[in-house]
């Protein structure tokens, strides 16, 4: 899994939000006092994944991958090469480091 991901504009450090899973995240814990990044960032990652496939308003048929936040599964569609949404991605792999990492908000598994 590559350390960075690029999303528009932004890189999202992927290993630090899978390593600070066990981090107590409350409503007034702040990331940019802690980790030096924008509030956003750690919720835009999540907030990408969730949305749908969007193939934009040009014409191009360039195969690419979104990721399906109802099955939970990375899957290929057709981008018409302009607007992305975010959730677009050029490789499988890209797709499943991006978003089928889980969340630091969700709870961790309880091994019995």
């Amino acid at each position: 899994m590559p350390l960075f991901l690029r999303i528009k504009n932004f890189v999202y450090i992927l290993h630090l939000l899978q390593g600070f899973s066990h981090f107590p995240f409350t409503a007034s814990f702040r990331p940019e006092r802690h980790w030096g990044v924008r509030s956003g960032l750690f919720a835009s990652v999540a907030d990408v994944c969730r949305r749908p496939a969007y193939s934009g308003p040009c014409m191009a048929s360039i195969p690419r991958f979104y990721y399906d936040a109802q099955t939970k599964q990375c899957r290929q569609f057709i981008y018409g090469g302009c607007h992305s949404n975010g959730n677009n991605f050029e490789t499988l792999r890209q797709c499943m480091d991006a978003c089928a990492i889980q969340s630091p908000w969700e709870p961790m598994p309880r091994h019995a």
